[in-house]
């Protein structure tokens, strides 16, 4: 009931609408539960947050947009549809059962307390393609697609989401690192402390799963739905390889370990593809990832031989992380960084003649 109009405010980028829409009917679908849940219904109060938030949500929508269904049926428009949408409709199908199978292939692999241990540690490192990408990307796939046809203003403004979110993720992948020993203790208990070997592994890929997604999109900006069904399939075979390890080795650690080099071979991959049927710069791409890797694999090898304890000294080792970092991508002219600081600074001058304005 919704999907048309979401499609709709996405591709005219009127993002605005879509997130009041969505923190207005969190906040009330929010309030139904907790009073749900002090009214005494228990677990059927998580049941009346989600479906109110479902329902509030679409009924908000439909008043922001003034498409409305019609039973007029159009076999010429289906027709010039079909093309793209059924190899998107059948990658996303076949993505959605890939993403499930390792609980579910580990499953039958590991007992079910070192599967949840795995699951817990994935969840977590989830959150930095989370915060660091998922805005951007929504946006960026309409801006991209309206660009096609412009290469020299396709490839500027790619590249330049591309530099912002390898900087985002790159950040929060190293502190995520530095302080997963403390974070999933304080957050989940220490009856998960066995998840933090596993996490600090698979937190090596975070960097990189963003910048796949990223990528992901860029392919489908251009229209070329037909090779990345075919390309994501051929990427799923190298994904089976961990699974083969964890069989072969019995242990969770194998499997974790190849499956984070498995991304960054799939990373790769995506950019020989962005660069046959882009015509996307390989060589900017891999100064990108390059620039990253630079100063964050050093601080994650010095932070294991310090074998820092208290939390206190890892905060603060993850503080100067995060300024060393910025300091070596403003001397190395990231054009990511100098956007933010640019948008930023134009963010506050605006604010500051409204405010002159008004006085």
């Amino acid at each position: 009931f919704n999907r048309v109009q979401n499609a709709i405010l996405n591709k005219n980028l009127e993002i605005k609408k879509q997130t009041v829409r969505s923190f207005s009917a969190s906040i009330i679908s929010g309030i139904l539960g907790v009073m749900a849940a002090f009214y005494g219904l228990g677990v059927y109060s998580l049941v009346v947050q989600t479906l109110s938030f479902a329902v509030i949500g679409t009924v908000m929508l439909w008043s922001t947009t003034e498409w409305r269904p019609s039973f007029y049926f159009s076999y010429s428009e289906v027709k010039k549809l079909m093309g793209f949408s059924i190899y998107a409709f059948f990658e996303r199908v076949l993505n959605n059962i890939f993403i499930r199978l390792d609980v579910l292939l580990l499953a039958k692999l590991f007992s079910p307390l070192t599967v949840s241990f795995y699951t817990r540690a994935s969840t977590l490192k989830d959150f930095v393609t989370k915060y660091s990408s998922s805005s951007i990307i929504r946006v960026l796939f309409p801006i991209l697609s309206q660009l096609k046809n412009d290469h020299k203003a396709y490839e500027n403004v790619y590249f330049r989401m591309f530099s912002i979110i390898a900087l985002l993720s790159y950040l929060l992948t190293g502190v995520l690192y530095f302080m997963g020993a403390d974070l999933i203790p304080l957050l989940f208990g220490k009856k998960w402390t066995a998840t933090i070997p596993i996490f600090q592994i698979l937190i090596l890929s975070s960097c990189n799963i963003p910048l796949n997604s990223l990528m992901w999109n860029a392919m489908m900006s251009k229209g070329k739905a037909k090779e990345n069904f075919y390309f994501s399939n051929f990427k799923k075979i190298i994904g089976l390889f961990p699974f083969g390890f964890a069989y072969y080795y019995n242990d969770i650690w194998w499997f974790t370990v190849t499956w984070v080099i498995s991304n960054f071979l799939v990373t790769i991959l995506n950019v020989f593809m962005l660069k046959t049927h882009s015509n996307l710069s390989m060589r900017r791409h891999f100064y990108e990832l390059f620039m990253g890797f630079v100063p964050l694999v050093p601080a994650i090898l010095f932070f294991e031989w310090l074998e820092l304890i208290q939390f206190s000294t890892k905060l603060g080792y993850s503080v100067v992380f995060i300024l060393v970092f910025l300091a070596f991508s403003l001397l190395t002219r990231n054009q990511g960084l100098l956007y933010v600081m640019s948008t930023t600074k134009d963010l506050q001058n605006t604010f500051k003649n409204k405010l002159l304005k008004k006085i």
